[in-house]
């Protein structure tokens, strides 16, 4: 698949299209990246995603770790071992 293609069905989870062009950009690279955001993110879209991830075999791991105080969301992709 392409960048688009990843985008897009990303985005098609419900996920903020920021967001979904990162985690696009670390399926294509197999990179790491970590960034902060304000767009709510639940359990259930990450869930949805590491599903997608897993479908099309991505070496890669999400995780979103919720910083509730202060109302935002750390996303942290990186490649598996």
């Amino acid at each position: 698949m392409t960048f688009e293609s990843f985008r897009e069905s990303i985005v098609g989870l419900g996920i903020a299209r920021e967001d979904a062009e990162v985690i696009a950009d670390c399926m294509v690279t197999k990179k790491t990246c970590s960034w902060v955001n304000t767009e709510a993110v639940t359990p259930d879209h990450v869930a949805k995603i590491n599903a997608f991830i897993s479908q099309h075999s991505i070496p890669i791991f999400l995780k979103v770790d919720s910083v509730p105080t202060r109302g935002k969301f750390i996303w942290e992709v990186r490649p598996k071992k």
